[in-house]
């Protein structure tokens, strides 16, 4: 037996799992990369580029002829044209010992004298060597390896860590970290600390500063764990929910033998059995109804009949001064039989189950007939081509067809012609449109016209309209032949539209 589980408990733990698998990438990835260095937290997408091109550097810098200016600028002259970023190279104090005359901004000139620069330059006063002094408080320091210059060739400078900051107007972003140098000649001391900076006006410094390609593996595995982790839950959520919108709506449509799955176990499986259950309800109310109808109207025949019959017996042994009484009782008589054969008409069309045999019709003659029967003298025009087919029941589209013309004749038969026509939408679909060019009706109602009794007015006077059955039955009519009916204002006037079987 399958648990019964909670649609928002599903959701919940799809949740929880996506972020813990997430989280875990994050703590893997920085690991990896990142080393989780709160100093370097900023830098952590930063490649090991910058930090290789600054030992390079700081090794041609120490070969070359300590304090030749002229021959720091050839050096790193050619390393901006080999990377695209400008090189500079400054002192502890702040001088620029190197590239493109530059103004340091405020915040990078602190960088650059910052505390372990004062530091180098304390050590670089001192009597002592420098590599067995103790490292500075901040920590930013260790041990100077030992050696001349070129001992130094490839190892980093444990002084300090890289830094990088970025100043506005213009924008630039800049990388700096500590290299040695050479001291100058006479120096107590045979080395000197001096600050290599890198400037770009690029965020990533043309691939020199970050590397994107772990922002983008990070990324790239959140957005296809995410996609695995949810597109299978989601389609077929939206597969449950797309199923329960369809059956609803044939259910609105009086389809009532539409069934939905009921293979889940949350609440959407659920709702599924109450919509199942739901259409089995309605299906017995419906058609009960319209059975009940369909008796009742069959049973009121027989005595409708006889009241017909005596009132013609009546009339004849009457007195003049009477016939007139008689006359009026015969008319609500007839008037009460049209009804109850409307209603007879309306339960059949209208019972489910019941298979209609339908066959291949040629629409324009059935058209013309119809308006030969039910408008002679009226100007109704059938503007439908000879070679037009439609699979109906011939007597219920006949039915369909006559309860328009007298419809629209009754209330715009005044206002103009009435249009019959056709078109072939599809291969396998005709729209039937029977338009006329009255006062119309209102927008908001458009959709009710078609249930039975409904009536735009009101009152129920026998001037102002019929029974409200005679559109409730074109609906009934076009259903059977398994087609579907409407209605819109073509301003001026009302358009009926049947869409059938082509």
């Amino acid at each position: 037996m399958r648990l019964r589980s909670s649609l928002y408990a599903r959701i919940l733990l799809i949740v929880l799992l996506n972020l813990a698998v997430i989280g875990l990438l994050v703590v893997i990835l920085l690991n990896l990369q990142y080393r989780l260095d709160p100093d370097r937290f900023f830098l952590a997408a930063r490649s090991n580029k910058f930090e290789v091109v600054a030992r390079m550097i700081g090794d041609d810098l120490r070969e070359a002829s300590a304090g030749q200016i002229g021959e720091y600028e050839a050096i790193l002259k050619r390393y901006q044209e080999t990377w695209g970023v400008q090189f500079l190279l400054y002192a502890p104090t702040g001088v620029q010992l190197g590239g493109p005359a530059t103004r340091l901004p405020a915040q990078i000139r602190q960088r650059v004298i910052g505390p372990a620069a004062a530091a180098g330059l304390r050590r670089n006063r001192s009597p002592e060597r420098p590599w067995q002094r103790p490292p500075p408080p901040d920590g930013e320091s260790g041990p100077m390896p030992e050696g001349p210059a070129g001992a130094l060739r490839g190892r980093a400078f444990p002084f300090s860590r890289s830094f990088l900051g970025r100043t506005e107007s213009p924008t630039r972003y800049w990388v700096g970290t500590r290299i040695v140098l050479p001291a100058p000649a006479g120096s107590a001391v045979p080395f000197r600390v001096a600050t290599l900076l890198a400037v770009s006006d690029s965020f990533t410094g043309k691939g020199l500063f970050f590397d994107l390609r772990p922002v983008l593996t990070l990324a790239g595995s959140v957005f296809l764990t995410s996609i695995l982790l949810w597109l299978p839950f989601v389609r077929r959520l939206t597969g449950s929910i797309k199923q329960l919108t369809q059956a609803t709506e044939e259910i609105a449509n009086e389809q009532f033998t539409v069934r939905v799955s009921e293979e889940r176990r949350d609440e959407l499986g659920r709702l599924g059995k109450a919509v199942n259950h739901l259409a089995v309800r309605l299906d017995g109310f419906v058609n009960g109804q319209k059975r009940f109808l369909g008796d009742i109207s069959h049973e009121l025949n027989t005595p409708l009949a006889r009241m017909q019959f005596a009132l013609g017996i009546l009339e004849e042994r009457a007195d003049p001064a009477m016939r007139g009484y008689v006359e009026d009782v015969r008319e609500e008589v007839v008037l009460m039989s049209q009804l109850v054969q409307e209603l007879l008409a309306y339960a059949r069309t209208g019972i489910k189950g019941v298979e209609i045999p339908l066959s291949r019709v040629a629409l324009r003659p059935l058209l013309e007939k119809v308006v030969g029967r039910e408008a002679p003298g009226h100007l109704v025009r059938v503007e439908v081509e000879e070679d037009l087919h439609v699979m109906v029941q011939p007597e219920l589209l006949t039915r369909a067809i006559a309860n328009l013309i007298r419809n629209a004749l009754r209330y715009a038969g005044g206002s103009g012609e009435i249009v019959l026509s056709a078109s072939q939408l599809a291969p396998d679909t005709v729209e039937v449109r029977v338009r006329d060019y009255g006062p119309g009706i209102p927008d908001t109602v458009l959709e009710r016209i078609f249930d039975p009794f409904y009536r735009v007015e009101p009152d129920r006077a026998r001037t102002t309209g019929g029974s409200g059955l005679g559109l409730a039955i074109v609906r009934t009519c076009v259903e059977a032949c398994g087609g579907t009916v409407s209605a819109r204002n073509a301003q001026p006037g009302l358009e009926v539209i049947l869409r059938l079987r082509g």
